[in-house]
Formats: C-alpha cells, sequence, structure tokens
C-alpha cells in the first residue's frame, strides 16, 4: 500500500495527461527503471521493518492502513462534495417549429443548397411548368454566389456580410459574423418592429456551442440545453477502476493492463428530453412532402420571419420529382430540380389555404451554385406582398444570393443607407462590381492536408454565368483556415 500510494502521489509525474491521446509508457526506459527500484526499495524496507519491529508490525501495519485509507477518503469526500454536476451545452432546433406561420405578416426564406441556373434548366427541360406555381415572383438570372461552401456561403446570406475566414478559430469566425454592427442592427430592428424570428438548419452551419448565445439572442426557435449526460455505469465503474490501478502500478507494469486510454471517457451518451422532436435530417429539407399539411398558423403571432435551409441539390441525386428523398434510388438533375421546387411550391399552396400568401414576401435562393455542374449562378426568386401576376416575370439584374436581408429591410422600409439597396431595385444592365469568392491552393501559405488552404477574391463585372471570365478581376489571395470547411 505505501509503494502504491508513493507512486500515486508523487511518481507519477512522468506522466502526460489523460486526455485521451496514446501513452507510451515505456518510452523513457531509465526513468522506468528507476521508478522500479524504488518499488523494490519499498519493498525490502516493509520486509527488514516486519523483522526489526517483530511484535509491534501488525499494529504498525494497521494504523498506517487506515492513515492512508483516511487521507484518500478525505480527499475523495472533497472532490465529491466540491464536484459540479457534469453538463454538456447543445444548441438544436425543434421540429414543430417549422410548422408554424404568423397571423398576418408572413416573411419566408428558402435557401436550397447547391441549386444553380443550370439546375433550373434541367427541371424546365423535364417539365415546363416547373415555375407554373411561382408567377407572382420575380426570377432573376444573374444572381452570383459569394462563397461555393455551405458554411460560409449560409453564414454570409443570413447576416447579409462576408465571412471573416482568417479569424483565429472557428467559434471567432461565428461570433464575429453575429455581433457585427450591421447583422445585430438588422435582426434587432426586425425584434423592434415585433417580429417573432425561426431559423431552420443544422445549427453547426450558423454556431458552435460557444456562440450559439449570439444566434439565440434573434431567432426564437433555436434552443439551449444545459444536460446532464447518461452514464453508462457498468462501463465507466470497469474503465476508471483499471485507470486507477494502473496510476498505482509502477511504469513498468503500467502496459499490461487492459486500458483503453483512447476511449475511456466514452461512457456516457447525452439525451436531449425532447430528442423525438428535433430537426429532420438535413437531406430532407426540414418539412418533407406529408409534413405540409401540419403547417398551420400560430395564435397571437402576428408577424414571423422564417429562414428555411434544406439539402437541395446536393450530389449524389435522390430527391425524385415529387420532392421524395431515398438514399437508395438515384435521381437526375432534373428530378432534383423538380423536386425542391415541389416542395417549396406545396409550402406556399398550403399558405395560400391559410389565407396569408398574398400578405407575404417570399424569397427562394440558395447559398451557391455548383461547382461540378460548373455553374455559380444561384437561384433567386423573389415575390414581394400583395403582388398578383399572371405569369412569373425574369430580370438579368446584377444581384448576389447575399442581397436577402437588404431585399427584406427594403419590404420592411428600413434604411437602405444603413442595410443596402434590395433586389429588386437592381436593373438588368446596371453596372455592378460583386466581390466572389473561390476556395484554391497555393504553395505561399502552409499546406492543409488535401483541402484548400487559401481563397481568391475576384470582382465580378460580368454575368454571373460567365464565371470563367472571374480571373480577369482578380483582387487577392489569403490564407484560410481547416476549420472553416468542416
Amino acid at each position: 500500500m505505501i509503494a502504491t500510494y508513493v507512486q500515486a502521489s508523487f511518481l507519477n509525474g512522468q506522466l502526460t495527461q489523460l486526455d485521451g491521446s496514446e501513452q507510451a509508457w515505456m518510452s523513457d526506459m531509465g526513468f522506468k527503471i528507476f521508478n522500479a527500484l524504488i518499488w523494490g526499495v519499498i519493498i525490502l524496507l516493509s520486509f527488514a521493518l516486519k523483522q526489526l519491529l517483530k511484535g509491534n508490525w501488525k499494529t504498525v501495519v494497521t494504523f498506517v492502513s487506515v492513515l492512508l485509507m483516511a487521507m484518500q477518503g478525505s480527499g475523495l469526500m472533497v472532490t465529491i462534495l466540491e464536484a459540479e454536476k457534469p453538463t454538456t451545452t447543445n444548441y438544436y432546433i425543434p421540429a414543430d417549429s417549422a410548422y408554424k406561420l404568423a397571423e398576418e405578416d408572413n416573411i419566408v426564406v428558402f435557401v436550397v443548397d447547391t441549386y444553380s441556373m443550370k439546375l433550373l434548366d434541367a427541371a424546365m427541360s423535364d417539365d415546363p411548368t416547373t415555375l407554373n406555381p411561382f408567377k407572382d415572383f420575380t426570377l432573376y438570372r444573374n444572381c452570383s454566389q459569394v462563397y461555393q461552401a455551405t458554411v460560409p456561403a449560409l453564414l454570409s446570406l443570413v447576416t447579409g456580410q462576408h465571412v471573416d475566414m482568417t479569424q483565429g478559430n472557428r467559434s471567432d469566425m461565428f461570433e464575429a459574423a453575429w455581433t457585427n454592427d450591421y447583422t445585430a442592427s438588422f435582426y434587432q430592428t426586425l425584434k423592434d418592429m415585433n417580429y417573432s424570428m425561426n431559423i431552420f438548419t443544422k445549427p453547426n452551419f450558423i454556431c458552435d456551442n460557444y456562440t450559439g448565445q449570439y444566434v439565440m439572442r434573434f431567432f426564437d426557435n433555436v434552443r439551449c440545453s444545459n444536460v446532464a449526460p447518461t452514464i453508462n455505469a457498468k462501463s465507466a465503474l470497469k474503465n476508471y477502476l483499471l485507470l486507477s490501478a494502473s496510476r498505482n502500478m509502477p511504469y513498468i507494469a503500467k502496459d499490461i493492463l487492459p486500458l483503453d486510454l483512447v476511449n475511456i471517457d466514452q461512457t456516457y451518451t447525452i439525451s436531449l428530453s425532447d430528442a423525438s422532436n428535433t430537426i429532420k435530417t438535413y437531406r430532407e429539407w426540414y418539412f418533407s412532402a406529408e409534413d405540409i399539411a401540419s403547417i398551420h398558423i400560430e395564435k397571437g403571432v402576428k408577424k414571423r420571419l422564417s429562414i428555411y435551409h434544406g439539402y437541395g441539390a446536393h450530389l449524389p441525386n435522390h430527391l425524385d420529382a415529387n420532392g421524395i428523398y431515398d438514399k437508395n434510388v438515384d435521381t437526375t438533375d432534373g428530378q432534383v430540380g423538380r423536386g425542391n421546387l415541389k416542395l417549396i411550391a406545396d409550402f406556399i399552396q398550403r399558405m395560400q389555404e391559410l389565407d396569408v400568401y398574398e400578405e407575404s414576401t417570399i424569397i427562394v435562393t440558395a447559398d451557391h451554385g455548383h461547382t461540378q455542374r460548373e455553374d455559380r449562378t444561384t437561384l433567386f426568386m423573389f415575390k414581394a406582398p400583395n403582388t398578383t401576376q399572371n405569369e412569373i416575370l425574369y430580370s438579368d439584374a446584377p444581384i448576389r444570393n447575399n442581397d436577402t436581408l437588404a431585399t427584406i429591410a427594403g419590404v420592411l422600409g428600413m434604411d437602405a443607407a444603413i442595410y443596402g439597396k434590395p433586389a429588386y431595385e437592381y436593373q438588368a444592365g446596371e453596372e455592378r462590381a460583386r466581390t466572389v469568392f473561390f476556395n484554391a491552393k497555393s504553395d505561399e501559405f502552409p499546406a492543409n492536408g488535401t483541402l484548400p488552404n487559401a481563397m481568391r477574391e475576384y470582382q465580378l463585372m460580368d454575368h454571373a454565368s460567365e464565371y470563367k471570365k472571374y480571373g480577369e478581376h482578380f483582387v487577392q489571395i489569403f490564407p484560410i483556415n481547416d476549420y472553416f470547411y468542416d
């Protein structure tokens, strides 16, 4: 017992922190031998003391054992009394909030991931009536993406600003995105106008567990749960008994135990009280064809901004023309293009049934185009409130998908000098330099494995479909961090 106490209290200084990393017990053989010699000396001294004390040996052993147990026990009690209940912070979005509209004024933004104009062309080639449900809209055929990866593209769209990808870490990037003056002022103004606001996406696209608090300031349906982990008691007891035994053993014997340090902390799970009510898989949007009938008016809510981000047109194609996703069924670009718009059209039809469509503002856009389809244009359709048309209108005005907030601000009469020019005020043929960013690899900056390590910035001066001309207006190249691609 004395040897194990000395080992645990004084001789484990060579241990690296047990943080899940692999331990190389035998990497310093000289120290291991020295450690073993100390154990040998303690054991030999014990035998010597036994011979020297003779009749008093049992009393001394009992006293020392009780003393050591009392010291260890008191330390354990202090630890238990001072320990806080373990929790983990989780930000999540309940599914039922996706089906609620306001009584009077709805602003609805649909963000279809990776939906380019080429995809719309494929949909129209399959079925020329695809856009019939959108007769009250204007379709902008010259809308450019800003980024080509989902996290910065979506973040830019919902904050109205460029994303600072040079931040030191992911949390800093999200914090800067949500706390800049433009974004904070926009959403606070809507709150002051008594708008309820909901957003539907994977939370880790717009925040992390350190920055979800900033999103919660504005969006009512983002939830935070400080949840106590559910402990697998049997597994935990086994692992920590082995760990305790290991810490009390000499270094030379530590690697004989079946101790899995890499997974030793994986003895618990996190369970939210309403886990069955969280958002559907990102690939299925946040409503499906059968969910449309669940959309209803939330009594007492007069105004609402709702932003829906769905999986859209990411390859491989598994969404059919009816908006049904099945990972075991391959579909065509035309079917995927039609299926996404079918879901949105069904949503709009439900708004008409609830008599809230006419006065609503609706934007249908995409976070970015599609590199593999060689198309960086993005879908952008806009319906102003109280607009009735016989057929859809078309515009080649030079807009960007992150003109979304400026467009909403324009509809609500907010100051264009602060929030920017709304999409509907741009005219075809108007000169406008649009900033776009493309992933890049550069020997100028540290490598990032197989991922891009830089971003190229361009000024788009031509039609958004002429992406091959972007290189004519190169601005700069700068390094980015690997967290940006998570």
